[in-house]
């Protein structure tokens, strides 16, 4: 059965993807000495487009990463990201609907986080006096958990990804629950991805691991700065990741110069390392 990531989009022409980024991935791909290929054949093997009754189009894996605009034919496929502010997270500071190529949106989310979270310097480490600079939620766990959500999205279900910043925690939930066979207390260490050429692609892209290690390597990277583990909830509708920013047990005040809580508008969202990081 075909799966529905390389199924063709007939209402799509070659000339919906992005030349430019299909030759630096296709370069990045091709030994040297590679056989030349028109593009058209590279597109067909690489799994971007397939021949439908002598007409190639873009598969829907095709669009989703090389597209110029893949939300005109897939409008659900967007990332609506916000930073919520209030015990419940009523009140709404900044908010972005992310729209492109995978990998823009990849990159975009993680913008969005950035600006939207703290940054500041640990004073002096286990083996230095040296500052060194943290995160309130560590980028590469925030990219892999970003990255994961767009490989194992179902892009036949009409929802966005969705990226919710609250006061104490980062939520990431994006359509589409488990496969079959797998279940939360055994995910690390399984790679059965929803979407394996989109999954493919961006580990060649140097996004995401493709070894079933990626929530490993969230942890890690949670533990290595003082942090708790990921969450994971699992619906059959939906999969729902989140990163908490520590507690008062874990936090070192007296040890990092943090920014100053979130700011009231987007004007406002700067660094400000005044004081400490303090719950």
């Amino acid at each position: 059965m075909l799966d529905y990531e390389m199924t063709p989009v007939v209402a799509a022409t070659l000339n919906d993807l992005d030349e430019k980024r299909v030759m630096a991935f296709l370069s990045s791909r091709l030994r040297a000495g590679a056989p030349t290929r028109s593009l058209d054949q590279q597109l067909q093997t690489l799994g971007a487009a397939r021949d439908t009754n002598g007409t190639i189009h873009p598969t829907v894996a095709g669009l989703l990463c090389f597209g110029n605009w893949p939300q005109f034919f897939f409008n659900h496929a967007t990332i609506l990201a916000g930073r919520l502010v209030g015990p419940l997270g009523t009140q709404i500071v900044d908010r972005a609907i992310i729209e492109g190529a995978l990998p823009e949106m990849i990159d975009r989310v993680v913008q969005f986080v950035t600006r939207n979270t703290r940054h500041g310097l640990r004073i002096g480490d286990l083996w230095t006096a040296r500052a060194q600079e943290v995160d309130e939620y560590p980028l590469d766990a925030v990219r892999e958990a970003i990255t994961n959500a767009c490989c194992h999205r179902d892009y036949l279900e009409r929802s966005p990804i969705q990226v919710k910043i609250y006061d104490d925690r980062l939520v990431i939930a994006n359509p589409g629950g488990l496969l079959p066979g797998l279940d939360v207390a055994h995910l690390e260490g399984q790679h059965r991805p929803r979407n394996p050429r989109l999954a493919e692609w961006l580990h060649s892209l140097g996004y995401v691991e493709r070894f079933g290690v990626g929530l490993i390597r969230m942890r890690e990277a949670m533990a290595k700065v003082g942090r708790p583990a990921p969450e994971i909830q699992a619906t059959p509708e939906s999969f729902v990741l989140t990163l908490r920013r520590p507690g008062p047990v874990d936090v070192q005040a007296a040890a990092i110069v943090m920014a100053a809580s979130t700011p009231s508008t987007v004007a406002e969202a700067r660094p400000w390392y005044a004081q400490a990081w303090r719950q």
